[in-house]
């Protein structure tokens, strides 16, 4: 089964977990990038990599 069924496969919250996620992290990351707010990016960034732990195990694990 492909990554991409799976994560089609997903319960809804999980999905809408899933990419609200991914949303946080590549925020976390612009801030980081432009250099707005110092240390307040990487805290974004950490609640997004967090965020997405529980859809990664139920994506690649078993």
């Amino acid at each position: 089964m492909s990554i991409l069924n799976k994560v089609k496969s997903l319960p809804n919250p999980m999905f809408v977990l899933f990419v609200s996620s991914k949303v946080i992290a590549g925020i976390g990351i612009g801030v980081l990038v432009s250099g707005l707010v110092q240390g307040f990016g990487l805290w974004i960034l950490l609640l997004g990599i967090l965020l997405s732990v529980p859809p990664a195990i139920k994506i690649f694990g078993k």
